[in-house]
């Protein structure tokens, strides 16, 4: 028998006394109609540092910011709780020491068997430690905000200081060229500077590019054209390079047409970057392929190498602007960073995406750039014959 009742089942009175005895987390704030505090529950001391003692009988609004008393809030709280089912809220609360506490509480009217109102009741909980953490990722947000348009800035600036002595440095070997003193010993020396000039020049136009697409200026001009067809002119015009470097580049495209909408110079930059990407990443002896399918409602152009491959902790970051992998360091230790950045952008522009794949270090990259699929035009039918 004595068992028995040992694992009886309290009286809800009972479970109701000990839940309020033992929370460490929620406080029970009953209240009468004029909102002054008639039983202080729970972990209310605990929570707001006031004794039972110390409240009972004060108004609940000396919980209230001074700033919330003003606009009224408490008196609100009780009104809305009495003309609706519940008044929910979640805002600074101020303990007894003068300290700020972020609070979610509900109150409810109390009613009796009439329908009467006859006080409230009131639950909180501090929530102080999740306020304050969304607060740091709001602050850290506005920092990454800022930071990003001091790079947008930076980026724009830094690409016009650069092109302004392009041209004249292009002009001066022209005419170093046209001089009589223009030996071959002369001539060498003048074709590298030309090919790093170039280089250069290529550099700050993907600076300029990319500044403009953060900024929104950046502005497409599509036109109906067969992708088939451009991939085939750029892997002609890019395979001179590959071949230098020891490296083989495969072309797959669709035998049939694969019409699409796109800014051809634009694409044309995009496809072109992540070739040189393969090009600059894959050792000497290496495979590169360049494909285009279409799956459902995407054209997909993919970029595969056997080169340097990136780590996983890489892959989340690859198109941020200036991340270059640790693995391209020892190939190509003046990379910037920029031309995976602007691929990005100018996917995006299309009204698509771009993705990379790696199984890690030295196991190659596929990077797949998607784009929406044209459509194809479905001519009107003909009005019947007259009878």
């Amino acid at each position: 028998m004595a068992s028995s009742e040992a694992g009886a089942i309290p009286r809800k009175d009972r479970l109701l006394e000990l839940w309020l005895r033992q929370t460490q987390d929620h406080a029970l704030i009953l209240m009468d109609l004029d909102g002054r505090v008639r039983h202080w529950l729970g972990a209310a001391e605990r929570i707001f540092g006031y004794t039972a003692t110390e409240m009972i009988g004060q108004g609940g609004d000396i919980l209230f910011t001074e700033e919330d008393r003003q606009r009224g809030l408490p008196v609100l709280e009780l009104q809305e709780a009495l003309h609706s089912p519940r008044a929910d809220d979640d805002r600074w609360h101020v303990r007894r020491d003068g300290t700020r506490i972020w609070v979610s509480g509900s109150a409810v009217a109390l009613r009796d068997a009439h329908g009467q109102a006859i006080g409230f009741a009131k639950v909180v909980r501090d929530h102080t430690d999740k306020r304050t953490y969304v607060e740091t990722l709001e602050n850290r947000l506005r920092e990454l905000a800022n930071a990003k348009a001091y790079k947008e800035v930076a980026v724009t600036t830094l690409a016009h200081e650069l092109r302004n002595p392009l041209a004249p440095l292009f002009n001066a070997v022209q005419l170093i060229r046209l001089t009589p003193a223009c030996t071959e010993a002369i001539a060498h020396p003048l074709k590298i500077i030309e090919r790093q000039l170039d280089a250069l020049r290529r550099l700050v136009d993907d600076l300029a590019d990319a500044g403009r697409a953060a900024t929104g200026k950046l502005r497409l001009h599509p036109e109906r054209i067969d992708l088939g067809v451009l991939l085939d002119d750029l892997a002609s015009g890019l395979r001179p390079q590959f071949e230098a470097r020891g490296l083989a580049l495969h072309l797959l495209v669709p035998p049939a047409p694969i019409l699409v909408e796109l800014d051809r110079g634009r694409f044309q930059q995009a496809v072109t970057n992540l070739l040189t990407n393969a090009l600059r990443y894959t050792p000497s002896g290496g495979q590169v392929w360049l494909k285009a399918t279409v799956e459902a409602s995407q054209v997909v152009v993919r970029v595969l190498d056997t080169g340097v491959g990136l780590a996983p902790e890489t892959l989340p970051h690859i198109f941020e602007l200036f991340t270059r992998a640790p693995s391209a360091e020892s190939l190509e230790p003046d990379g910037m960073g920029i031309g995976l950045a602007l691929v990005k952008q100018i996917a995006e522009l299309h009204g698509g995406s771009v993705e990379v794949r790696s199984e890690g270090p030295g196991k190659g990259s596929e990077f797949s750039l998607r784009l929406p699929l044209e459509q194809p035009r479905v001519a009107a039918p003909l009005p019947p014959a007259p009878a």
